[in-house]
């Protein structure tokens, strides 16, 4: 046991993931197959997981979504998410950060 509570990093111990791939040579787009865009059923997945007590979720911001709509998706859905940028060869669009945050201590 630790002398010290840790901070927590993640609204649930538990995390939900969504795949964001695009598999077969690009030939098969997870998003589209799942329906986890946010025209389709992105907003009843993010709600099914927080019925579930899920409040962190993995997902991915990439080239070819509205990253601003799949942020606010997640906001208005009251759960955490945690995104990564490029999956399975989603990255043939560089992204760009024009500074980056200053790094933070893990604890």
């Amino acid at each position: 046991m630790l002398p010290f509570q840790p901070e927590r990093r993640f609204k649930s111990t538990i995390m939900a993931g969504f795949e964001c791939g695009l598999v077969h040579r690009g030939r098969h787009d997870l998003l589209v197959t799942t329906g986890h865009t946010v025209g389709a059923r992105m907003a009843d997945h993010y709600r099914i997981v927080r019925d579930h007590g899920l409040r962190t979720v993995r997902d991915g911001l990439v080239p070819g979504y509205h990253a601003v709509e799949r942020l606010v998706a997640a906001k208005n859905a009251g759960v955490q998410a945690i995104w990564d940028l490029s999956h399975y060869h989603r990255n043939r669009i560089r992204f760009v950060a024009p500074v980056l945050p200053p790094k933070r201590p893990f604890l």
